[in-house]
């Protein structure tokens, strides 16, 4: 087993946009008419109506990666989904490891990992960053890079899908942690996003749970990613410093994810 530099492995940037799960609001307004006529005879009659209106409204917000916390609801292409957990990477700077992709829905080019599995039509089809014609290599790039799992559903919610462990950066949908495609090649020729290791919830949760912690915030920290024969990352390996603790060491208020 050997281990390599995490910054030629998958994740997003550090000014990533994430698209929160919606807020509903509503907003009622009422309307009074006044009616007046003529009855039989010479009586005549006033009445006054009230119509009442109730309009219902969708609130999205984002915020950056570096902001997201366990138990925040994110967006997802199945609906709402809460954050498990963040990976913070930490990694030497060198070379290319971060690709500029341009968009047609925005404005400006987006920054991604190379082989981060990123949709660009809606998660009808799932390609990687490195690979698409307008994808240009960014040098020297010193953006932290974060890597995000969610929590599984339960069978009572009708169990799991990989679409459900998706987010939405920079309104673009991006792969996260342990999505359950876990096929190898021929399926992986399908779709990009299948991967032994980072398709397995357990595998990563288990794998990110035994990693040094930010003190305050509680999240892991890796520096380096251990491979296999074939050279794939079967694991994230982290080392202690300043600011970090071990998982047992975490204040008691803020509990392990």
């Amino acid at each position: 087993m050997s281990v390599s530099n995490y910054g030629k492995a998958t994740g997003l940037v550090g000014s990533s946009q994430v698209l929160l799960a919606s807020n509903t609001t509503s907003n009622t307004t009422s309307n009074t008419i006044d009616l007046a006529g003529e009855g039989t005879g010479t009586r005549s009659w006033n009445a006054r109506m009230t119509t009442t209106t109730t309009t219902t409204t969708k609130v999205w917000k984002t915020i950056p990666i570096v902001g997201l916390r366990p138990g925040m609801l994110v967006e997802t292409l199945r609906g709402p989904r809460e954050v498990r957990t963040i990976l913070r990477c930490r990694f030497p700077v060198s070379g290319s490891d971060k690709v500029a992709l341009q968009v047609p829905e925005a404005e400006v080019p987006l920054r991604f990992t190379p082989w981060h599995p990123v949709s660009l039509d809606g998660g009808r089809t799932w390609v990687f960053p490195a690979t698409q014609p307008s994808a240009q290599a960014i040098r020297d790039c010193k953006e932290r890079t974060y890597a995000v799992q969610l929590q599984r559903s339960t069978e009572e919610e009708g169990g799991d899908h990989p679409d459900a462990h998706t987010i939405n950066v920079n309104g673009v949908w991006t792969a996260t942690l342990g999505h359950g495609l876990v096929g190898e090649e021929e399926a992986a020729a399908r779709d990009v996003r299948n991967h032994p290791f980072y398709g397995d919830h357990r595998a990563v949760a288990a794998n990110l749970d035994l990693l040094p912690r930010t003190y305050i915030a509680g999240l892991p920290v890796a520096d380096a990613v251990t491979r296999d024969d074939r050279g794939l990352v079967n694991g994230f390996v982290g080392s202690q410093g300043p600011g970090l603790v071990g998982p047992k060491e975490l204040p008691k208020w803020l509990p392990l994810k």
